[in-house]
């Protein structure tokens, strides 16, 4: 999965997507060139049952 799809998926902002890669919160793989970063869908699965929903105000 690409970055922008991922985001969509959680709800997050690219760059949130981009700083949990980063941080090795959400793996990812590096392609080779220009380093673009994909997600296998397992892993942002298992993200999205660790988040808690965001309870609007």
């Amino acid at each position: 999965m690409r970055v922008a799809e991922v985001s969509i998926l959680l709800g997050v902002s690219d760059r949130t997507v981009q700083r949990w890669a980063d941080a090795d919160v959400l793996p990812c793989r590096r392609l080779p060139r220009r380093g673009d970063r994909r997600f296998r869908p397992q892993d942002v699965a298992d993200l999205a049952r660790t988040m808690t929903p965001a309870v609007p105000a």
